[in-house]
Parts: structure tokens; C-alpha cells; sequence
């Protein structure tokens, strides 16, 4: 397509993609928003979190913006518009997911269950920016490493993409960490770790390790090794590096996906006791659309691992805020 014939609207979600990255290249703004991810939902009611990440992005964004390109046009929205935002006068609607679903109506449906729909499809009037950061993501893969003595070796048949969640989980407490980027199906793995060595390092350490501002592209797994096959004791310091992971099958990376108003049309929904919303099968779909489309921007999960997780005290912040008031006047106020 010629620059002639690309739309205002493409053009539009394109300069979004582009400051959206931008934004995300840089820790002072992404690791606040993703602590939030792992804060905001481990503190607060689910519909709450997602609220209130929601305003978390467009002030996230907006501080970039103003500081950055003072020029570029991003607003919020007044009321109960169906939109949350606007770049450059293009009307965006904002969703928050740790699954691939999201709400189309906040209306359940019917009859037992809640399962009848009150509506079997929706059309969304603007275009849907989805900011998706799952627990974590999985992919069955193949792994041939050759050691420094020449001995090929198999590795491992599964990953683990890195997060808080990941990391705790007790099937990969001491799998070890591999560090590269994926293309496609293909991850060329350039760093490696022993778990104990890779968690003791420190924020500091990691930023180093992906270098400021951040390469996208590249991201940490966790090598699951099937038990199956008794591999005998790999010692990663023999490794020849880099070498490569075929995975089965592209996943859905955490970042940001936009999908455009022209797609979302005619959307078949499902229903429960709380919304009308769009299932896991046509938001993969859409996602994987987005992906080909250059619609999407990723984001690592591995920084919610420094979050502090200990729940606001809101009473305190009110009381503070009371005291600032009642706080008795000096002489010359």
C-alpha cells in the first residue's frame, strides 16, 4: 500500500503504535505501570484493578507525551462516552486483560446461569486498544545444544515466558533462565543462567542485561526440561552460544495489542452474571491479526517481579489529607 492510500485512521493507530513503543522503551515509564499490574490486581476487586489501570496508562502516556512531543493531541473522555481516549482526534476504547477476553457490555445475560444473551453480537464504534499482561505463557518447543566438547545434547521441550508468576511457580523453581529474541516460531538464545544465579540478580543488574532504552524484541524464559527423559546433568557454562528454540507455536506475547474499528463488527459475545463479553477464541483471533499487522507492541513481564506488594492503607491517605486540612494555621497565613 502506498503512502496515498494509507487511511487518517491507519495513520492515526500507527503514530499511537509508535508513541505507545516509544513509551515503552523507557523504564521510568513502563515499570510503574507494570508494578500497577501486579499491585492494583492483587489489592483490589478485579473490576476495580482494570479501572483503575485504565487510568494508570492514559496518565502513564500522558506524562510521556507532555514531556516528550508537547504537540501531540491526548485527551480523555468527559463522560459515559463508549471510548476512553483521544490521540490526535481518533477516539479510542481502552481494555485490560490477564486472559484473552474482554467486555463488550456491562449487562449479564439471561435465564439460568446468566447464559442466554441479550445480545449475540456487538459492534464497537472505535477502535479497541487491549493491554494484555497474563499470568504467564507457555510453549512446547525443540532445543538442540551443542557443548564446547562437541557433544550434541537435547534440551529443554518446554518454556516459560518470565514473570512474578512464573517464577513462582514450584515446576520451574530450578530451571534455568534463557535470555533472546523471538521471531516468529524462533527464539535465538544469546544469554543463559542457572536459576539461583539469575534470581539473584537485582533490578540494576537486569536493566543492564537489556541494555536503555530497552530492545523490545528480546525477553527471558524459563527452560522446563521434560522429566521424562532423564537427562543427565547439563553444566550451561559448556553451552555454545547463541543457539536456537523452535517453538510448536507462535504465542500471544504480553504488550499491546490495537485492533482496528474494522474489525469489530458483527463480534459474536457470551454471557455470565456480570457482562456480555467477547470470548477467548475471537479475541486470539484478533490478537493474532494484530500481530501480522504490526498492530502490536510487546512488553516484558519480568520487572512486576521488584513490585511492592504491600496493600495501600487508604485510610491512611484520607486521614493524611484530613490533617492537611484541620492542621492549625500559622500566624502570617
Amino acid at each position: 500500500m502506498s503512502q496515498s492510500e494509507i487511511s487518517p485512521l491507519e495513520e492515526c493507530l500507527a503514530q499511537f503504535l509508535t508513541t505507545a513503543s516509544e513509551m515503552m522503551s523507557r523504564d521510568e515509564y513502563l515499570f510503574p505501570y507494570l508494578w500497577a499490574q501486579r499491585q492494583f490486581r492483587e489489592d483490589r476487586y478485579q473490576m476495580s484493578s482494570a479501572a483503575e489501570l485504565e487510568d494508570l496508562f492514559f496518565d502513564t502516556m500522558g506524562s510521556f507525551i507532555r514531556q516528550q512531543d508537547p504537540g501531540a493531541a491526548f485527551s480523555r473522555r468527559q463522560g459515559r462516552e463508549p471510548w476512553d481516549y483521544m490521540f490526535f482526534g481518533q477516539k479510542l476504547s481502552h481494555k485490560e486483560g490477564k486472559a484473552p477476553v474482554f467486555t463488550a457490555v456491562w449487562q449479564p445475560g439471561e435465564g439460568q446461569g446468566n447464559k442466554t444473551l441479550r445480545y449475540e453480537t456487538w459492534d464497537f464504534e472505535h477502535p479497541i486498544v487491549f493491554m494484555y499482561t497474563p499470568k504467564f505463557v507457555k510453549a512446547k518447543c525443540v532445543t538442540s545444544l551443542s557443548t564446547k566438547t562437541g557433544e550434541a545434547r537435547d534440551g529443554w521441550r518446554e518454556l516459560w515466558h518470565v514473570s512474578h508468576d512464573s517464577l513462582a511457580h514450584a515446576a520451574v523453581q530450578d530451571a534455568p533462565v534463557l535470555y533472546g529474541e523471538l521471531v516468529d516460531t524462533h527464539i535465538t538464545v544469546d544469554r543463559i543462567w542457572t536459576g539461583a544465579d539469575w534470581r539473584a540478580l537485582r533490578v540494576h543488574d537486569l536493566r543492564t542485561v537489556v541494555g536503555q532504552p530497552r530492545p523490545q524484541a528480546k525477553d527471558f524464559w524459563l527452560g522446563k526440561s521434560d522429566a521424562k527423559l532423564r537427562l543427565k546433568p547439563l553444566d550451561l557454562a559448556e553451552v555454545v552460544l547463541p543457539f536456537d528454540v523452535e517453538i510448536e507455536a507462535q504465542p500471544l506475547m504480553p504488550g499491546m495489542y490495537v485492533f482496528p474499528e474494522s474489525q469489530l463488527s458483527k463480534v459474536p459475545l457470551t454471557s455470565n452474571n456480570k457482562a456480555h463479553f467477547v470470548a477467548k477464541p475471537k479475541v486470539e483471533q484478533l490478537m493474532r491479526e494484530a500481530v501480522r499487522s504490526g498492530n502490536f507492541v510487546p512488553m516484558p513481564l519480568w520487572p512486576m517481579e521488584f513490585a511492592d506488594v504491600t496493600p495501600p492503607n487508604l485510610y491512611a491517605q484520607q486521614r493524611r489529607r484530613y490533617d492537611e486540612y484541620m492542621a492549625a494555621r500559622s500566624k502570617g497565613a
